[in-house]
């Protein structure tokens, strides 16, 4: 999918760290937690986000978001917004473990209506804050509708929560903005880039994601009509449909769909907001009905060939994320994120069989939980041990000419503690969990 000089955090993490896109190989399995265990990952994965938050409110410039990295990653204070958001949400959803989880909410949530920008009818929020913006042409100073509609989601969730009302006004400001700026043939588009113009195309994910910030404000604001664009939000995804319970990844031009699979954790977004009606679709993206196994750089995985599936899933190991075409891959491994979102989605929607599953692609993220990253800094703080989840989990691999990305991540770990809660952003009462 071309998206012009906008760059995905993903495709920023490949040039920083490796040159190309690193899709790293699982480790061993381990066996199935207990109830206490999971507990004990959750309260460290906390302390995890704990540290990013308060590191993230130490930064010399931008809003107090989270760090988003660990040190190793060489990206200093940079906060990803939709990292925020899902630590906002991480929180809400553990509240019942941890008292204090929704203060630590807030405090992130007024970071983010710190960061909101008055625009059009509406307000928008950037896709980082903080150095990357230095670098040029990373895009990472554009506003794409995913982080929007994340940013969104978390302050409508604590508006919910809290009944603070600039949390849902802020949540409505950016609804505004999306409804507003983004339409497109194709739904709502990519987004707008820091100098004003369009980023072409569309993504079935990130339109997934508005419909759901749409329909959570139909059901907690009662002062405006948010139909239409719910509706333009649902069609399109819903239009990316493909015979053989594949989805496409989303709208090149404007006009038409581009031949790649939608990629793992945007399966998995779909799903968890979607609900059973997409259920075959994130098996299709687990390649649970089969598919190679290869580690093949530079392929070009196609909707229209069913025998590429986007993922390889056997036992724990969880294989691969499908590239946007002519974007080099590294196919198999854990991206930890993917893995938990698509992991939640099995947890709330799934039959039996996928619940056993997504237990089974936790324990892999359990294990590098507690195996990967340790000894690793936040601004030269040492963090807590066996507490974040890494960005990616791999066995070196000489031959791939890649380095994987074993760096605490709060993204990763936010996602880990909404799927081991079985928590859900996207509807009212979805980050309502029992202790």
């Amino acid at each position: 999918m071309t998206r012009d000089r906008a760059v995905s955090r993903r495709l920023f993490l490949g040039a920083v760290g490796a040159g190309v896109a690193a899709f790293p190989l699982a480790h061993g399995r381990s066996a199935q937690a207990s109830p206490a265990e999971d507990r004990s990952s959750v309260e460290r994965a906390l302390r995890f986000l704990d540290v990013a938050s308060a590191e993230g409110r130490g930064k010399p410039a931008g809003p107090p978001l989270a760090r988003s990295y660990a040190d190793p990653m060489g990206l200093g204070g940079a906060a990803f917004t939709g990292d925020s958001a899902a630590a906002v949400w991480a929180y809400l959803a553990a509240a019942a473990l941890v008292p204090s989880a929704v203060e630590q909410a807030r405090q992130l949530g007024d970071a983010l209506l710190a960061a909101l920008e008055p625009a059009g009818d509406g307000a928008l929020v950037r896709q980082a804050y903080g150095e990357p913006l230095e670098k040029d042409g990373l895009g990472l100073a554009d506003a794409r509708l995913t982080d929007v509609a994340r940013a969104g989601l978390a302050l409508a969730q604590l508006g919910l929560r809290t009944g603070h009302r600039p949390y849902a006004e802020g949540a409505a400001a950016l609804a505004r903005w999306i409804a507003g700026t983004l339409a497109a043939q194709g739904g709502f588009g990519w987004g707008v880039r820091a100098d004003g113009g369009r980023i072409p195309g569309s993504s079935t994910g990130q339109n997934a994601e508005a419909a759901m910030l749409f329909d959570l404000l139909a059901a907690t604001d009662s002062g405006q009509d948010w139909s239409a664009p719910r509706s333009r939000a649902r069609e399109m995804v819903g239009a990316a449909r493909r015979p053989g319970d594949r989805l496409a990844a989303g709208v090149a031009d404007g006009t038409t769909s581009p031949d790649a699979v939608l990629p793992l954790g945007a399966a998995g977004a779909v799903y968890l907001a979607g609900g059973p009606q997409f259920a075959g679709q994130a098996r299709n993206a687990l390649g649970v009905q089969g598919g190679p196994r290869t580690a093949g750089r530079g392929e070009r995985l196609s909707a229209t060939d069913p025998a590429a599936a986007a993922a390889v899933f056997e036992g724990p190991d969880l294989a691969g994320y499908a590239s946007f075409p002519g974007i080099p891959v590294y196919r198999p491994g854990v991206w930890t994120e993917s893995t938990c979102r698509l992991a939640a989605a099995l947890l709330r929607h799934g039959s039996p069989t996928d619940v056993s599953r997504a237990r089974a692609m936790l324990d892999v993220v359990r294990s590098a939980q507690r195996e990967a990253g340790g000894g690793q800094t936040m601004a030269g703080t040492v963090l807590p041990e066996k507490a974040g989840v890494v960005a990616a989990w791999s066995a070196q691999d000489d031959g791939a000419e890649v380095q994987p990305f074993e760096v605490q991540h709060v993204g990763a770990t936010a996602w880990f503690v909404l799927a081991q809660l079985r928590a859900s952003p996207f509807t009212p009462d979805g980050l309502v969990v029992a202790a």
